[in-house]
């Protein structure tokens, strides 16, 4: 699977658009909802998340790379991050 911010792939022809793949990853809500620290490695891990999650969408639409990739993280309640990720699923040849 070939994950690219470009409009494109080099060196790549675009043959078929699948369609919008997305993912989203949010940290896990506490009953007290006490602040929460994230770390470099929490980050990380949220990150992967929400990159697999499009991936796998991706996938699901049968695409072989996604392109235009945009990344948000918004702050829920300032102290829960969120990420989301969206692009284009698309055949590549």
């Amino acid at each position: 699977m070939i994950l690219t911010t470009a409009n494109d792939v080099a060196g790549k022809t675009i043959v078929e658009y699948k369609g919008i793949a997305c993912g989203e990853a949010i940290t896990p809500f506490s009953n007290s909802f006490q602040r929460t620290i994230i770390n470099h490695e929490n980050f990380s891990s949220l990150r992967s998340q929400a990159f697999t999650q499009l991936q796998t969408q991706a996938e699901n639409l049968g695409a072989n790379a996604v392109i235009a990739i945009s990344v948000e993280i918004v702050l829920v309640r300032d102290i829960f991050p969120v990420i989301h990720v969206s692009g284009t699923a698309v055949v590549v040849e």
